[in-house]
């Protein structure tokens, strides 16, 4: 089954406007400070998307169902009725956009089942990560 994703790019918001908007959603919080937006430190980008690609792998993991302590604390049907609906959300496009991977993309493939055992087996393996996620 393929899922119609058509329209979202056409509405897919800019990472700064996507934080932008959290901030005035929030705004007692402390504002992003401007040079995070023009740095040019490809050491600092690279180590951001890591972070994030590995934050992101973790959650896949939870909302497939592989995390074990998740499992074992709410049972696998839980998972599995909770990545659904994540694939879908604006947090979870926010953590691949943060990632510097294709959110759509990702969540086509996650949704699909035909594609879920193969994104299984990579989350698994023993050093999933950042270059994991770029295969997916």
């Amino acid at each position: 089954m393929i899922h119609d994703t058509k329209g979202f790019e056409e509405q897919k918001p800019t990472l700064r406007s996507m934080i932008v908007e959290q901030h005035d959603a929030q705004p007692d919080r402390l504002p992003w400070p401007n040079d995070w937006f023009e740095t040019t430190d490809s050491g600092q980008i690279a180590a951001c998307r890591a972070l994030w690609a590995a934050a992101l792998t973790a959650c896949i993991k939870t909302a497939l169902g592989i995390d074990g302590e998740y499992t074992r604390r709410y049972g696998q049907d839980d998972a599995r009725l909770r990545s659904t609906s994540w694939f879908r959300s604006r947090d979870f496009y926010t953590m691949c956009a943060l990632a510097g991977i294709d959110g759509p993309a990702c969540a086509e493939r996650l949704s699909d089942p035909a594609v879920r055992p193969e994104i299984i087996r990579l989350l698994m393996h023993k050093n999933s990560g950042k270059t994991r996620m770029e295969k997916v």
